[in-house]
């Protein structure tokens, strides 16, 4: 995912922890525009588990953080082709997946939406009901059990693109129909022409039929929590409520800090029945009444990892304590505040609510070709806000560091 500015901020965030830091990428992606990364290295189009293979071998690393879904169906694919080989001279990698990602046998549950809602509510985790549904006359019988709206959502998808709010049945016969089956080739071949890559054409000729699950709807407002674990341990957690996300079910743009008991300990339990290691996101709807609702387990780095509050040690520093067993000395800075707009996509909101005065606007001032770049991509939204966003990285760029910035006509 080229255009994706979450990879760099991780990456960033480990070299400032004081790590050397290789990144494996495909060619244009924003990742590459950071200066403080050692080695780049590329995925081959034809074959991306061998040249995974081939960096991870060059660079020897002590750990790998995946940086989006597709890296993670990448690095369990090498697990499970050097576990079929029994090759002895590679166990050395193997272990090392393994210590990145944890149990393999957590593996698929974390994967798939529909497997991980049933083991979610099998360890007694509160979590809407949900149902797989195989065709539209199961689906049509699935819905006589909730109400509606509900929700529908199709396994190997991420970012929200595999998730659909239907109002009625008709709403629903169409969504089912349209995330079952695998993408349009036109749509298929636009992902291989962006990607400069052949690969999206052969995953459409493998492709099967999508898992589809519905599930009840829950009124509230969403909530994420990132963790990162170190052999089912939870070492350090950010919990959030979205004020305002980039699209519909799509990723926070907007944020603010919360505690919320019970979110931090579903991430626990997860953590340890599933035996994560890494970095891990969980999705929640907080109803009306203040009960957080789990829908979704994001098994990767999410938009606020490399954030902390000012209670806590940031997560990249958690992990680095709990690999070398020391506690962890260093914190990252607390986040400003409670309320966050995330770089870039807090860009259209920022310039809008004046009435909030304490904002940490997370813009890496230090990587000033890493932010121009990114800007240019969210730069087709021309309003008022993104202008004023962009104003914010601009001047931050300019005085060369990043900090705290309060809208014009505001009080300090």
């Amino acid at each position: 995912m080229k255009r994706l500015p979450l990879p760099g901020r991780i990456a960033l965030a480990f070299a400032d922890a004081g790590c050397s830091v290789a990144v494996v990428s495909p060619g244009g992606s924003l990742v590459r525009k950071l200066s403080r990364i050692e080695k780049h290295f590329a995925i081959g189009r034809w074959s991306p588990t061998e040249s995974l293979l081939q960096a991870i071998q060059e660079w020897v690393p002590c750990f790998l953080i995946c940086g989006d879904e597709p890296a993670v169906g990448l690095l369990r694919d090498l697990h499970r082709s050097l576990r079929s080989s029994r090759r002895v001279d590679r166990d050395d990698i193997t272990s090392l997946i393994e210590t990145s990602l944890g149990n393999p046998e957590g593996y698929e549950v974390a994967a798939k939406k529909s497997k991980f809602m049933h083991f979610a509510q099998s360890i007694g985790l509160r979590s809407p009901a949900t149902t797989i549904v195989t065709d539209v006359i199961a689906l049509k019988s699935a819905l006589r059990a909730v109400k509606l709206p509900a929700v529908l959502k199709a396994d190997g998808t991420w970012a929200g693109q595999g998730v659909r709010v239907v109002n009625s049945e008709a709403e629903a016969a169409l969504a089912f129909n349209e995330l079952a089956r695998p993408p349009h080739w036109l749509s298929v071949l636009g992902q291989a022409v962006r990607s400069v890559t052949p690969r999206p054409m052969v995953d459409r000729i493998l492709a099967r039929e999508r898992v589809v699950t519905l599930q009840a709807y829950v009124h509230g407002h969403p909530a994420n929590r990132a963790m990162v674990s170190w052999r089912g341990e939870v070492l350090a957690g950010l919990s959030v409520e979205a004020l305002e996300v980039s699209y519909a079910n799509g990723p926070a743009a907007v944020v603010r800090t919360i505690d919320n008991d019970e979110m931090a300990y579903a991430g626990k339990a997860l953590a340890q029945n599933l035996g994560i290691s890494g970095f891990f996101g969980l999705d929640f709807m907080i109803d009306r009444e203040g009960r957080a609702w789990l829908l979704e387990l994001n098994p990767r780095v999410t938009p606020i990892c490399h954030l902390s509050n000012f209670s806590a040690f940031s997560m990249p520093h958690a992990l680095l304590a709990g690999l070398s067993g020391r506690s962890a000395r260093s914190q990252a800075p607390g986040v400003f505040g409670e309320l966050i707009a995330l770089f870039p996509g807090g860009s259209e909101w920022a310039g809008r609510e004046k009435a909030f005065r304490r904002f940490y606007y997370d813009i890496p001032a230090d990587e000033p070709d890493f932010v121009k770049a990114c800007l240019a991509l969210n730069g087709s939204k021309r309003h008022a806000g993104s202008r004023t966003y962009t104003a914010m990285a601009s001047d931050a760029l300019h005085r060369g560091f990043a900090q705290q910035i309060q809208p014009a006509g505001d009080e300090a």
